[in-house]
């Protein structure tokens, strides 16, 4: 019988980290009280951390338009971006984004030079951001960032999604990829946010079939 081999599972965190997510204001407080979760239970000791990076304009740029990043370096609300409402604005809301980026491309990078089987970064999963609009309290499209990074070292990658919003964003960025199977399980009625992701979604061009919603 062949030896098991042991998973390396690593923890993407900082201390900055932690502050920056906490100003959204859809989860204030929630990332400090999963992260002190973890310490409580002994688990910092057994997982290794990978601290995030601080994401560059020109790596934003990679998914984002840079009129839209232009409109969150400005710090005002405009709704044509759909900052405001759901996505407000606050004071460092560009830093907010730049670690938040990071911290995924941490743990794509991570991945891709296969120093760990699997890496969790709690801080991430922003997966309603457009590539030139914000949403559902998503700026920043951490992993389509992070899948973009991924595609330069796998062949195929699949993303799935158990959030029970529609990953809406993270569709619209590959729907036409045959490179990226988007799986998204998710509520989907009438009135419920973002009120897309039906069963006859299903990718275009080469993309065509390469995404499921259930």
């Amino acid at each position: 019988m062949s030896e098991f081999k042991k998973k390396v599972v690593k923890y993407v965190y900082s201390d900055s980290l932690l502050y920056f997510i906490d100003k959204n204001p859809a989860i204030t407080g929630r990332s400090k009280l999963v992260h002190e979760l973890i310490k409580s239970y002994g688990l910092l000791g057994k997982l290794p951390v990978i601290p995030p990076r601080i994401c560059s304009s020109a790596e934003l740029a990679q998914f984002h338009s840079s009129d839209y990043l232009s409109a969150l370096k400005s710090g005002h609300e405009l709704e044509e971006f759909g900052l405001g409402y759901d996505c407000p604005i606050w004071d460092g809301i560009f830093d907010y984004c730049k670690i938040v980026g990071g911290s995924t491309l941490a743990a794509s990078f991570d991945l891709c030079r296969k120093q760990s089987d699997i890496v969790i970064n709690w801080f991430g999963g922003w997966h309603h951001s457009q590539k030139d609009k914000a949403g559902g309290y998503c700026y920043v499209n951490d992993i389509v960032l992070g899948i973009m990074l991924m595609l330069k070292v796998f062949k195929r990658v699949l993303y799935i999604d158990i959030d029970v919003h529609h990953g809406d964003g993270v569709e619209g960025a590959f729907e036409t990829s045959n490179r990226v199977f988007t799986l998204s399980f998710h509520q989907h009625e009438p009135g419920f946010f973002p009120g897309s992701g039906n069963s006859t979604s299903t990718g275009f061009a080469s993309g065509k079939e390469s995404h499921l919603e259930y």
